[in-house]
């Protein structure tokens, strides 16, 4: 080998250097060559699983915005897993670093959608799906409940037991036995606090229900098939809190505000029950 040969590969190696310890080559040094995140979702804990090496020498992830819960699943050489539950929208930046203050040694910033909730809806012989946006900016305590409602399977299953004409469509709180007959389902999560919404009760909207003695509000939800401005609050604690609106399905929706129903009374003591049960026969977040 020539001399002018040895000094290109010299000058080669030396290029290589800055890249194989910025990859951990030989060094021994922790780095981290990537990240990626799972479950990044308003309300649900997202999974972060950083790469790299030499991690199993101690480190630690450190979060900037609305993820709080911050837990370690595990960490070794060339993998660090961690968990925090989503609380808001926008960015978040979840990195990693040398435990105790130590070098920060990357980030991976993750973007928070405005949730939105698929429901299945079935009379039986005809199906469809609402697309419903949910917004826990207005009402985060309604959106979450919601949510919480929709993520541990509670309105799979049910049934919009009130179809009431030129008003509305009410839903999440009962189910039907093998008989056809309504069954209350129980909610086993303290009933709300009123919450104030400034979005108000128009077509296409969803708002957590209180019967007429306005007690707290739980599980039920009204979508409204009108404008019904006389639901929005006033003065008072008298309203019903807005969370969400239909974005995709209101002819369904319309479908559903058509059905028969039994003008007397029946089952649970009110009137509006559909003749044929209309289910939920499926409710999932999907972003």
């Amino acid at each position: 080998m020539n001399a002018h040969s040895k000094a290109r590969r010299w000058a080669t190696l030396l290029a290589l250097l800055p890249l194989i310890a910025a990859c951990g080559g030989g060094s021994g040094e922790m780095s981290m060559s990537n990240a990626n995140a799972t479950g990044a979702r308003f309300s649900q804990t997202m999974t972060i699983t950083f790469n790299g090496y030499g991690l199993d020498q101690g480190v630690e992830a450190w979060v900037e915005g609305p993820c709080t819960d911050l837990a370690t699943v595990g960490v070794a050489a060339t993998v660090a897993q961690f968990t925090c539950v989503v609380g808001g929208l926008g960015p978040i930046v979840v990195g990693l670093a040398g435990k105790d203050g130590g070098t920060r040694l990357g980030s991976l910033r993750v973007e928070i959608p405005v949730p939105r909730v698929v429901l299945g809806v079935t009379d039986g012989t005809r199906s469809g799906s609402l697309i419903v946006e949910v917004d826990p900016v207005a009402a985060p305590l309604s959106a979450t409940r919601f949510l919480a409602n929709v993520n541990s399977g509670f309105y799979a299953a049910s049934v919009f037991h009130r179809v009431v004409q030129r008003i509305g469509i009410l839903g999440g709180g009962y189910g039907v036995g093998t008989d056809e007959a309504l069954v209350a389902k129980e909610l086993k999560l303290p009933d709300l606090p009123v919450e104030r919404s400034t979005l108000s009760n128009l077509r296409g909207t969803l708002a957590m229900y209180r019967d007429g003695d306005l007690v707290a509000p739980n599980s039920m939800f009204l979508i409204n098939t009108v404008d019904n401005p006389q639901f929005d609050f006033g003065t008072g604690d008298e309203g019903f809190t807005v969370f969400g609106r239909v974005v995709e399905g209101l002819a369904i929706m319309d479908e559903v505000a058509a059905v028969p129903v039994h003008d007397a009374p029946i089952q649970g003591g009110f009137p509006d029950v559909p003749v044929t049960a209309v289910r939920i026969s499926s409710a999932a977040q999907v972003r």
